[in-house]
């Protein structure tokens, strides 16, 4: 069985026809497959690309390299140019690569709150505990990720395990004649914008009162 992250030119190359990619590319292949590399662990056979001449190229051999300059050796290397060499390898990568789709639905594990509002085409991954909130079309909540009351998970957000959105946070006050803090009840709202991804382990404080937290559209934490 053909291991799924290996690819020929070939496939590289259609692949950037169907990407639009405008391209030109030197020298002949030395292998029938490649794979995509990091920089940092160079291997022979890999797909790489170059921002800038500050790499060690002799030590880059029988790969695929994307390349904006005229400046670059061929040697035993297919050198492939583009304009934006790292985002045509992001693109490629994800196109040939990706990642594995996230399914849909609720998991049977999760604990969610009858009053939420979850899109069918979210996906609440297991463990995830949801108060009464809101989680819009295509959203991804990894394992054990916590949507506390009043929230709201706009479309295409992701985020990955042991995040907490919507926490209570603490607002108090020292009242000096009971000798005690007087905590002030935290009944505000979170929202995290359309398109947003939130790493592990981050928490997202609600506003206080009738404030809403809000994470922008389009953000990465």
């Amino acid at each position: 069985m053909r291991d799924p992250s290996i690819f020929t030119l070939e496939d590289v190359l259609r692949q950037l026809h169907k990407l639009n990619v405008s391209f030109t590319f030197l020298g002949s292949p030395t292998r029938s497959t490649y794979g995509f590399k990091s920089l940092r662990q160079i291997e022979p056979g890999g797909i790489y690309y170059l921002s800038s001449g500050r790499v060690d190229t002799a030590k880059l051999e029988d790969s695929i390299i994307l390349y904006s300059g005229d400046d670059l050796c061929v040697g035993r290397n297919v050198t492939v140019k583009v304009a934006n060499p790292q985002l045509v390898f992001y693109k490629l990568m994800a196109a040939l690569v990706g990642a594995d789709a996230p399914g849909q639905g609720i998991h049977p594990t999760a604990i969610v709150a009858e009053t939420c509002d979850i899109d069918p085409s979210a996906c609440i991954g297991p463990y995830c505990v949801l108060e009464d909130c809101v989680v819009k079309a295509g959203a991804v909540l990894h394992s054990h990720v916590v949507v506390m009351r009043g929230s709201t998970i706009e479309e295409d957000v992701t985020i990955e395990s042991h995040s907490t959105i919507g926490a209570t946070g603490v607002a108090w006050i020292w009242d000096s004649t009971a000798r005690k803090r007087v905590i002030q009840p935290q009944t505000g709202y979170t929202r995290i914008g359309r398109g947003s991804f939130l790493g592990s382990d981050i928490t997202i404080v609600r506003g206080s009162v009738n404030e809403t937290t809000e994470i922008g559209d389009a953000c990465v934490i």
